[in-house]
């Protein structure tokens, strides 16, 4: 696995490392060095950290926007957290219930909760459960190493196809799934 770091001092009123000097800049940088590894055939990215707000869920929906506007190829949007923020992000109702969670424990096709952001990017929301549902699921996924890789599999993604995948904070096992499936770890930090 490749883990990317950006260790580099930020603007606090830009938010953006001090080396870009405008949003294109930095935008181009980041998608530069996406763009590098999907030629090297590393198609699945996970975005993490150890540590909430830091701008995880908003650094996945951003890369994968604007990767999907760089490229010919589809992209997906993965909602790996139970807060399921990442659709929201991506221009999902706030009232919509679908998602892998639900999915799966319906045994139903993960296709049918993928929504479309753009022609070129959708979205897999995470979905609404209750506490037994999402303990059900977690000791699913605790069991199998290669859950997610096989759930990714079933949607017939095209061979080009990239997968960004948002993960909750800290140790869980949805890090651990996703860690197992990626090909690039994008680990987002404070820059304190």
């Amino acid at each position: 696995k490749e883990t990317f770091h950006w260790l580099t001092p930020f603007n606090i009123e830009t938010g953006k490392p001090k080396f870009a000097e405008d949003a294109e800049d930095y935008s181009e940088m980041t998608a530069q060095y996406l763009l590098k590894k999907m030629k090297e055939d590393k198609r699945v990215v996970t975005i993490t950290s150890g540590k909430g707000g830091v701008g995880k869920t908003t650094l996945t929906a951003n890369l994968a926007t604007a990767l999907s506007r760089s490229i010919a190829a589809p992209v997906l949007a993965v909602d790996l957290d139970p807060q399921n923020a990442l659709g929201l992000h991506l221009g999902m109702s706030p009232h919509e219930l679908r998602g892998l969670s639900r999915s799966t424990l319906a045994n139903q096709p993960l296709a049918l909760a993928c929504l479309p952001c753009t022609p070129t990017l959708h979205v897999l929301p995470y979905g609404a459960l209750d506490e037994a549902d999402r303990v059900t699921l977690e000791a699913a996924m605790d069991q199998d190493p290669h859950w997610l890789a096989r759930h990714l599999a079933s949607l017939d993604l095209p061979p080009d196809a990239v997968v960004f995948l948002d993960t909750p904070p800290g140790p869980s096992v949805y890090l651990r799934q996703a860690l197992c499936t990626a090909d690039v770890v994008v680990v987002v930090v404070l820059s304190d």
